[in-house]
């Protein structure tokens, strides 16, 4: 993602899957964890630094800060490997 100062950055990309809930249900989800995530600021839990959604997107995708780790289940299960090495 290039920010307004020209610099560049990675981002993640959250995207909804399909589902069985309907089009208007999902959009209606994801505006509203984008209303949470854009109200909430903690240095434990990811930032979302904006959405994107268009005429020819079928959802809305939030775009968070990129871990460097990946995401907590992805650590935890990374920890238990190692423990059971």
């Amino acid at each position: 993602m290039i920010c307004d100062d020209k610099s560049e950055i990675d981002v993640a990309i959250k995207a909804p899957l399909a589902s069985t809930y309907s089009r208007t249900e999902i959009i209606d989800s994801v505006y509203e964890e984008i209303r949470r995530q854009t109200k909430f600021s903690h240095e434990n839990v990811v930032k979302c630094l904006g959405f994107y959604h268009n005429k020819t997107q079928q959802y809305p995708v939030l775009i968070l800060e990129w871990m460097f780790y990946g995401s907590l289940a992805k650590v935890f299960e990374r920890s238990k490997l190692q423990k059971a090495l």
